[in-house]
């Protein structure tokens, strides 16, 4: 095992973002019910404990969904970005697609 600090799996799921204050669509490459990771090209203007808003539309959702996130850590490609305030629909909403998609765990994550 390695030093995964993540509480919940992660599954490879892309999906489309707007993060409030930044120009154009962003791509989602995983989520897990705690959070999601963005790939950017741009980082250096987050660093980690930021807050973000995120705007998206999950693919069985009809609405869009407003999710209020803070950033867990910046790579070179990207940002993870934890869940906060996550309650009520969007909550729900969450639980159902990781429910629904979690099939999509890589095996080999499975037998560590």
């Amino acid at each position: 095992m390695g030093d995964d600090k993540r509480l919940n799996p992660r599954i490879d799921f892309h999906l489309d973002v707007i993060l409030r204050g930044l120009k154009g669509v962003k791509k989602v490459k995983n989520f897990s019910r705690g959070g999601i990771f963005v790939e950017l090209q741009h980082i250096r203007m987050f660093k980690a404990g930021d807050l973000v808003e995120i705007v998206t539309r999950l693919p069985l959702e009809k609405k869009l969904m407003t999710l209020k996130g803070q950033i867990a850590y910046t790579t070179d490609k990207g940002i993870g970005i934890k869940f906060v305030d996550l309650w009520g629909p969007n909550s729900e909403a969450i639980d159902k697609h990781f429910e629904v998609f979690k099939a999509t765990i890589p095996l080999s994550n499975a037998s560590q």
